[in-house]
């Protein structure tokens, strides 16, 4: 009898582990809410959390429309959205706020952010004819393709930018050529300042120069190492001060930064090509298949 209920037990434990192995499963979810805790919250909560995220469409296209549960336990790397509302669901439900509300504030916030979706997506479709009389350019002045760029002395993301832009004319020497166009944000104090004395150097035809001095130490000078890249360029430097507070020096810059404005355009680094803005990722690989794919066309 013993050896019976052994076999029979034996048998149960095998059946029960093939079961759990089976492929049907796997269907049922794998979360409740993916890489949300909801270890503090009570079942009442959870309930309530699940219902008002299911309310409301996600807006990352994965086409799971009014359910931002699914959107989340989807293993889609790409919504980050409904990560964000979740944890503010999860927070506002804590703080005892009437689920109402909560759907209201879930709904604003998904409205705001497909409008700076749909922004984000006429700026790069519109086209740009931008004016670059009288800039400052790097390369041939007949080659095929133009990079634009809108750029501040003062940003760090410029910097990094220059060398780049720079260096992909070094590839494409007889296709490409970078026009420096200046968009000294209000953020920066001195950038005005600095993008003239860029300018006072271009009028000794020293432009990329200084700008390269420059840009090398990452928008962090000063009005006083300003005045010794100078020296180091060998300028007139009485010249070169004057020119730094000149009427007409001061005009270009801004007429650069109204360009710039005319189109909508607030950020720096701007990058414009065949009168397209282009996502600036700050890699040279990324402009280099860009460059060749426009000189293939």
């Amino acid at each position: 009898m013993k050896v019976k209920r052994l076999v029979i037990l034996i048998f149960l434990m095998a059946a029960i582990s093939v079961a759990t192995n089976l492929p049907f499963a796997e269907a049922k979810d794998k979360y409740v809410l993916k890489d949300i805790d909801l270890s503090d919250v009570t079942k009442e909560q959870e309930q309530r959390i699940l219902k008002i995220l299911r309310g409301q469409d996600c807006p990352c296209n994965c086409c799971r429309k009014g359910d931002l549960v699914a959107c989340r336990n989807a293993d889609d790397v790409n919504c980050g959205v409904s990560k964000k509302m979740a944890t503010m669901v999860k927070t506002k439900v804590l703080g005892g706020e009437e689920d109402a509300k909560i759907s209201q504030a879930v709904s604003v916030a998904l409205k705001k952010i497909m409008d700076k979706r749909k922004r984000k997506a006429e700026k790069y479709n519109k086209v740009y004819d931008i004016d670059t009389e009288g800039a400052n350019y790097f390369g041939k002045a007949d080659a095929r393709l133009s990079l634009i760029v809108f750029l501040d002395f003062e940003c760090p993301y410029c910097t990094t930018g220059y060398m780049i832009y720079k260096a992909l004319v070094r590839e494409f020497p007889d296709d490409l050529r970078f026009v420096f166009m200046h968009n000294p944000l209000a953020m920066h104090k001195g950038a005005v300042e600095y993008a003239a004395a860029a300018e006072a150097a271009g009028a000794q035809g020293k432009f990329f120069e200084m700008a390269d001095l420059m840009m090398a130490k990452k928008g962090k000078y000063s009005d006083a190492k300003v005045i010794l890249y100078a020296e180091q360029l060998g300028l007139d430097m009485e010249k070169f001060k004057k020119d730094m507070i000149d009427v007409d020096i001061l005009t270009k810059v801004f007429i650069c930064q109204e360009e710039a404005r005319r189109h909508g355009i607030s950020a720096t680094p701007t990058v414009i090509m065949n009168n397209k803005m282009i996502r600036n990722k700050n890699k040279i690989e990324y402009f280099r298949e860009i460059v060749q794919k426009e000189l293939n066309k």
